[in-house]
């Protein structure tokens, strides 16, 4: 006959074990703050867990696929605007898969995507400016700019006065399209309300046709 102490020492080992060898849960999903580190991160859990390729969920639409599935249909690109943790990702619309905002097949479908930068050299205005994801951002052509003719200042619709620019990968492409008359609607996506710091916004500008498709209930 066992008794009480006996059953309660069974159940101390059995606890003691298993605390000892946990059952391993797989991550079957990741999602980084940052797209573009969106696969790095991905590989690095697959090692991490020891997941197969094929075992492992991801929620960033593969740079394989891209081609087969960022087709502009409709002359609208198959993409939805998702509110994803503290800021807002493009989603595959089949798929439902986030992309990588950094690739190039964006451009090509009309959308631009970047990282205001110089926001250190512009911190009131930038403190004081609204973007919280999904904010209005405008986007001002400096053709003057001593230091870069293709230079796109970047302003919160709350306030006045420049709180950075356009990065200079991007630069050009923009400046163009708005000197030659494009319209160009752009929002934050991620970014923090006034009066919080605001070091890390990020932008994405397209026309306000395909910006109001972004945002279509989905």
């Amino acid at each position: 006959m066992h008794s009480r102490a006996d059953a309660n020492e069974n159940a101390h080992n059995v606890a003691t074990d298993k605390n000892l060898s946990p059952e391993p849960r797989p991550v079957a999903r990741v999602v980084t703050a940052d797209a573009e580190t969106g696969e790095a991160i991905e590989n690095e859990a697959r090692t991490i867990t020891g997941l197969a390729p094929d075992k492992f969920e991801s929620r960033y639409l593969h740079s394989s696929r891209w081609a087969d599935l960022l087709i502009l249909k409709n002359g609208l690109p198959p993409l939805h605007l998702v509110k994803t943790g503290e800021e807002y990702w493009l989603a595959e619309d089949t798929t439902g898969l986030l992309v990588n905002v950094a690739n190039t097949t964006l451009r090509k479908m009309g959308l631009w995507t970047f990282k205001i930068r110089g926001l250190n050299h512009h911190t009131a205005a930038a403190r004081a400016g609204n973007f919280s994801p999904g904010s209005r951002v405008l986007l001002v052509r400096e053709p003057d700019n001593e230091h870069d003719s293709n230079a796109v200042a970047v302003h919160a619709a709350n306030v006045s006065g420049v709180v950075g620019y356009v990065n200079k990968g991007m630069a050009p492409g923009i400046a163009k399209a708005l000197d030659a008359g494009e319209q160009l609607t752009a929002i934050a996506l991620r970014g923090s309300l006034a009066g919080r710091n605001n070091d890390a916004v990020k932008v994405i500008a397209t026309s306000p046709k395909l910006m109001a498709h972004l945002q279509r209930r989905f």
